[in-house]
């Protein structure tokens, strides 16, 4: 880790009441040259028959804003186009800070939590070029983050 940065990520298993349903939140802090980055993603998974379908399980808050959401649910389908299986998926909270909050930060939040829901395993190198997009890239206000090519599209509709 260079001197001046620093990530801290990790989860927390909420309780949740269903059996079946296994629940992570996912909360991603870091800086990378004098800019922070901070998302918090909660989401609930159960393995299902038929096709995988997302929800958004969650009121909108103050905090929150359309290229977050849409950030999370890119974050999901990365995921899920690598788990076997299909999946219904609730996302239970998507949480960040005007400032410090980019969309790739937000899908980021978001695989790392639908890989500990899901167990599907990345290894280590895919894992640190994730990241090192979701918390180096400059955020753009006109682009979305695509996690397939590792880069900013036009954003969409």
């Amino acid at each position: 880790m260079k001197r001046g940065s620093f990530t801290a990520s990790g989860f927390q298993r909420p309780e949740h009441p269903q059996p079946g349903v296994a629940t992570s939140r996912h909360r991603v802090v870091g800086q990378h040259r004098g800019l922070g980055r901070y998302a918090v993603v909660e989401l609930s998974a159960q393995a299902t028959q038929g096709e995988s379908v997302v929800a958004a399980g969650y009121d909108q808050g103050r905090f929150s804003c359309p290229e977050w959401d849409a950030a999370c649910f890119d974050g999901i389908a990365y995921v899920l186009a690598r788990t076997p299986g299909q999946w219904a998926i609730t996302v239970r909270e998507v949480t960040g800070h005007a400032v410090d909050t980019t969309p790739a930060t937000v899908g980021y939040a978001a695989i790392r939590a639908m890989c500990e829901v899901t167990g599907c395993m990345f290894d280590a190198d895919e894992l640190a070029r994730l990241e090192s997009f979701a918390l180096g890239q400059p955020p753009r206000v006109d682009a979305t983050a695509n996690f397939e090519t590792l880069c900013w599209e036009p954003r969409r509709g």
